[in-house]
């Protein structure tokens, strides 16, 4: 099907057939090659852990719900913005026709290969409609493998699964056959856009204006030069011929279809957005966000202010430079494509949230669509600047082309490009190409130095794979069918097919959930790197034998460990991998360090540094070191020590209270040390002290804190020791 598209778009006879065909072979090896990497490394963040409840789970189970007759529910909005379905946030119609798919196969692979497929599809119609612009097919090919490679599409990609990733191949497509007057098909492709996401609307209205802009030249030529005419009589016959290219502009066809296209964008926007406000929302018993909300605003409501963005205005701003350079600035050869970047720009930066200018998020997808677009014209100029200069409206000059198309006698065949000795790249060296394309590439997570290293979630990825996830699915697997469950964020695709499953939200304090201390969920599934999301009502019963019972726990992950809490569980709790075992040792490196507390050179302590308290201070000095322990009787042995910072201290004077706990746990151990029993006066020796304390179950986040007690005595701990009995 790739090929066959590939050979019908933009056929011209005076392309070289050898230059031709191998353009098309070398196409699909790269949209093949872009979707095996795409959907490989994707697949390799789930199994990572790095999969998100609000990019992955969110999809994973509104398409389950449609495969079971509802209306695409996921809890995430449900519980954060009071939209029980998917269609109430994004105008997500297209996932109907996932549906079927995701019923026979309701695995996250599916949505990683799907989305993988449709970004490495959008480079064939980029490819045509920048082939149809120049004449040329390695100008073609050029687009296409900078928009496969282009750092932005690249870190979308790995960011889970979103429906912007559908974007640029419905409007890539759209322009190709808006271009060869297939409005039909154009016109189904935008609808089918209209309701995949909202901004799609808003991108065909933006390139009606763009088509409708060339055709006005003559007409703003002649209304100019009538005005300079101070000839009365001239200024009529001027105003005359301004008339009739009046007339004339409305009588061209592309121009009427355009004037029809910025209308049915309008419709485009509007109607999805009506079906939600007066169809689905009363349908669902909810009022959804008004229809202009997303013009306007967010989501969840906050509006587009300039007050917004000022903070970040310049890291905003040095964003899109980034963009541009990312694509050789090529774009700004064409000014006219300006007319769809710079709204899209604005957008943008006025966002209440910097994740729209930063890379790694899925918003990459929607900034291809006018960089590519205007790389595409752009190119167009770059042959014309590569020739002499024709006067303005003579048929050779680049302003000849109406519709943006490469002017006659503009665009030479391949074969005449050889017999003048002209290379198909004109005169920029093709080195200079192939830099551009390895800087988008060495900026993407591609580049094994920016894994795990990048500015967002399309970075956290290796090549490495980590154990646990087999283990953690299998953990997950218990939780029956229909039960309810409420998963960190982390942890909620394992168990986002299901209408009683409920994600955590990253901030503690935007939990909403139908869950209360009289009425719990049936299971809790927590990873120890988001164990602090997990809401107060919640935890306090966690570690009740009267609520919950630990039915299993896997000790390492890459969000460290996993375990899952279930109610009036009275078994014996299920261990999967290897426990730390033996005498763990934690020094400063491994502790933080608290508001009263700094970190110091030592001598004379086990380790060579130690975290000290503050002249003068008190409070918390130390808290760590967040780490899983299996149950069982423990000593924490610290070494510790105490002095006087000035005369006057008695030796019983309290110096460090001592307390530890577990997520969810009460108090493990709880002490008072005195000055004396930690250093005699004046000493800088250090003194071991052993806090015993006992797990009856296994625990994540076990933390042990020290406070300094007095201003006048000075504390500090060199490393704690934990040794199991």
């Amino acid at each position: 099907m790739v090929w066959e598209l590939a050979v019908r778009i933009g056929r011209h006879p005076s392309w070289d057939p050898r230059g031709e065909r191998g353009a098309r072979r070398w196409l699909v090896v790269g949209v093949l090659l872009y979707f095996v990497v795409a959907a490989t490394l994707s697949q390799l963040r789930l199994w990572e852990l790095h999969a998100q409840a609000w990019d992955l789970g969110l999809y994973q189970q509104a398409l389950w719900s449609g495969s079971h007759g509802g209306t695409l529910y996921e809890a995430g909005d449900a519980t954060t913005l009071s939209a029980p379905s998917l269609l109430l946030v994004h105008t997500g119609f297209v996932l109907y026709l996932l549906v079927p798919f995701y019923a026979l196969w309701p695995s996250p692979t599916l949505l990683f290969l799907v989305q993988a497929l449709v970004v490495a599809l959008a480079a064939v119609p980029l490819f045509g409609v920048t082939r149809e612009l120049t004449g040329l097919p390695a100008y073609g090919l050029l687009a296409a493998a900078l928009y496969l490679s282009w750092t932005p599409v690249l870190s979308s990609n790995l960011y889970d699964f979103h429906l912007e990733a559908f974007v640029p191949l419905e409007l890539f497509l759209f322009l190709w056959l808006w271009r060869r007057a297939k409005y039909l098909p154009a016109a189904v492709v935008a609808a089918l856009g209209a309701l995949t996401l909202e901004v799609v609307p808003v991108f065909t209205a933006l390139l009606a204006i763009f088509f409708l802009l060339p055709p006005l030249h003559p007409v703003f030529d002649r209304l100019r030069e009538a005005l300079r005419r101070s000839d009365r009589t001239m200024g009529r016959e001027y105003r005359r011929a301004l008339l009739a290219h009046l007339r004339a502009y409305l009588r061209d066809r592309r121009a009427v279809m355009s004037l029809v296209l910025l209308l049915g964008s309008f419709v485009g926007y509007y109607g999805p957005r009506a079906l939600q406000e007066y169809g689905i929302g009363p349908h669902l018993g909810v009022a959804p966000p008004s229809v202009g909300t997303f013009l306007l605003g967010t989501p969840d409501g906050r509006p587009l202010l300039l007050a917004n963005a000022l903070p970040t205005l310049s890291t905003r701003l040095e964003f899109w430079v980034l963009l541009y350079a990312l694509t050789g600035g090529i774009g700004l050869l064409a000014p006219r494509t300006l007319v769809l970047s710079l709204p899209w720009m604005t957008y943008t930066v006025l966002w209440p949230y910097p994740s729209m200018t930063t890379l790694g998020y899925q918003y990459g997808f929607l900034d291809a669509v006018p960089l590519m677009i205007g790389f595409a014209f752009g190119l167009v100029r770059v042959q014309a600047l590569s020739r002499p200069r024709a006067p303005r409206g003579d048929p050779g000059s680049d302003n000849s082309g109406t519709w943006g198309e490469a002017p006659k006698g503009l665009a030479p065949s391949l074969g005449a490009l050889r017999a003048t000795g002209t290379s198909p790249l004109l005169r920029i060296p093709g080195a200079a190409w192939i830099a551009l394309l390895v800087l988008n590439l060495a900026l993407s997570p591609l580049n094994p130095l920016l894994q795990d290293q990048g500015p967002a979630a399309g970075y956290q990825v290796s090549y490495q794979l980590s154990g646990g996830f087999s283990q953690v699915q299998a953990l997950a697997d218990r939780i029956p069918s229909g039960a309810s469950v409420v998963a960190t964020q982390d942890l909620f695709p394992f168990v986002a097919n299901g209408l009683g499953s409920y994600p955590l939200s990253p901030s503690k304090g935007d939990q909403v959930l139908p869950f209360n201390l009289t009425d719990l969920p049936s299971y809790v599934l927590v990873s120890q790197g988001e164990a602090a999301t997990v809401p107060d009502f919640l935890s306090l019963g966690l570690y009740s034998r009267s609520e919950f019972g630990l039915e299993g726990i896997v000790w390492s992950t890459t969000q460290g460990s996993v375990l899952l809490f279930a109610r009036a569980f009275h078994g014996t709790t299920q261990f999967a991998g290897v426990p730390p075992q033996g005498p763990q040792v934690y020094g400063a490196e491994n502790l933080a360090i608290g508001t009263s507390g700094q970190v110091v050179s030592t001598q004379g302590a086990p380790t060579p540094t130690a975290i000290e308290s503050l002249p003068g201070s008190t409070g918390t000095v130390w808290y760590g070191p967040y780490v899983s322990l299996p149950p069982g009787n423990y000593t924490a042995r610290l070494w510790l020590d105490a002095w006087s910072w000035g005369g006057g201290v008695a030796r019983g004077s309290p110096a460090l209270y001592l307390d530890a706990s577990g997520f969810a746990t009460p108090l493990l151990l709880s002490d008072n040390l005195n000055l004396s029993s930690l250093s005699s006066l004046g000493s800088s020796s250090y003194v071991e002290v052993d806090e015993h304390f006992t797990l009856p179950e296994a625990v994540t986040n076990f933390e042990l804190r020290g406070y300094a007690l007095d201003p006048r005595i000075g504390v500090a701990l060199s490393s704690i020791i934990l040794v199991p009995a």
